[in-house]
């Protein structure tokens, strides 16, 4: 299990290279699960996203594609945190 955190500014794109990984997204109000297997696809997750991923294969790689250079203060690390951060109420719809 990886992610586990959402950014305050930063904007990513995932990619899965080899392998693949089951991504688990949450904006606040909505809870989305999508399993990338191809390098011709990726996911794209705005700021105040909490991410959570898991390999479904060993040895799969993913990629991160970052808007900005590590920031420890634009982390999230705390899923209540988070909520009252996205302004949204603690409990979120599966999609």
């Amino acid at each position: 299990m990886r992610g586990g955190h959402a950014h305050h500014q930063c904007h990513q794109l995932l990619v899965c290279l080899h392998g693949s990984i089951r991504f688990t997204a949450d904006d606040g109000t909505h809870r989305c699960t999508q399993r990338l297997d191809s390098p011709q696809s990726g996911l794209y997750l705005p700021p105040l996203t909490w991410l959570e991923y898991v390999a479904v294969v060993p040895d799969s790689i993913c990629l991160v594609l970052a808007s900005d250079p590590y920031d420890e203060d634009d982390y999230i690390r705390d899923l209540e945190q988070f909520y009252l951060a996205a302004r949204r109420p603690v409990e979120s719809q599966s999609c």
